[in-house]
């Protein structure tokens, strides 16, 4: 499902499992520490652990000459856009925050499925891409394997309801 291929680019098609992967293992520690600590807080400790990554590496790649590692200082509009987008993700993070407070993640994992449907969505209406059958294969084994757990998670709470309460 990942394209371009590993022939095309190497490893650094592997990047969105990377990607996924972290990103699963931030939604389990966010889950794990949504229900003692603040949604604000945490996206300002996650926010501050994201500085502290990032720039060490501006200051080692400014004027090393390697183009895309080289930090530019953005010009006009395109401050407004980095407002824009470090605005909606905080947002949105603390949206996930709020949600896997309240309700577990097999609960939540079906609204991810819908990034399927706005990336074919958005991939069709700005580049003109439309999916092909390996990719839509790859998103019926995604949403089949999610299905199972949502199934499988739902049969596990039943089977621990006390005898009365399932009457």
């Amino acid at each position: 499902m990942i394209q371009p291929s590993l022939v095309a680019f190497g490893l650094v098609a592997l990047y969105p499992l990377g990607t996924a992967f972290f990103f699963a293992f931030y939604m389990l520690v966010t889950r794990q520490l949504a229900s003692g600590m603040h949604p604000v807080t945490m996206q300002l400790h996650t926010s501050l652990a994201g500085m502290v990554i990032t720039l060490p590496a501006l200051a080692l790649f400014d004027g090393s000459g390697i183009g895309p590692l080289d930090p530019v200082l953005p010009e006009g509009l395109e401050w407004l856009w980095l407002f824009g987008v470090g605005f909606w993700a905080a947002v949105s993070h603390m949206c996930m925050t709020y949600a896997l407070k309240f309700a577990p993640s097999a609960t939540l994992a079906p609204l991810h499925y819908l990034e399927i449907v706005v990336a074919v969505a958005l991939g069709y209406l700005v580049f003109g891409d439309f999916p092909n059958a390996l990719t839509w294969a790859g998103t019926a084994v995604i949403v089949a394997s999610g299905l199972c757990i949502i199934h499988r998670e739902r049969a596990t709470a039943r089977g621990a309801m006390p005898l009365e309460a399932a009457r």
